[in-house]
């Protein structure tokens, strides 16, 4: 799954065959926010619906994150995926390492 959508996590997590975490520091995710709307702002960007606003609502999101909907998702992994695979991964170093072992097959 990709994006937290908390309304639906209940729904999700039993359904995943795995959930993968990607767990950055705030001010990285802020910066790659900050970073993407420099570069496609005047083009829509591939990782938002159309017409998402970058605005102070969605900052705030991302910085409250760790403290109010990371609990949260925690939680609901803790209820509904129990006995799904969670994988975490915290840096870019670990997810494209992540990423080489899904390609050569190390990981199915």
């Amino acid at each position: 799954m990709d994006g937290t959508y908390e309304s639906t996590l209940d729904l999700r997590i039993p359904a995943a065959d795995a959930i993968i975490v990607v767990d950055r520091p705030r001010w990285s995710c802020l910066w790659g926010v900050v970073r993407r709307s420099i570069f496609y702002r005047r083009k829509p960007r591939p990782d938002a619906p159309s017409g998402q606003p970058i605005d102070i609502a969605y900052l705030r999101y991302i910085w409250k994150y760790p403290a109010e909907t990371d609990v949260l998702v925690n939680e609901l992994i803790d209820e509904f995926g129990r006995y799904t695979s969670v994988i975490r991964l915290e840096n870019r170093n670990g997810i494209e390492t992540f990423i080489s072992s899904l390609r050569s097959g190390a990981i199915e």
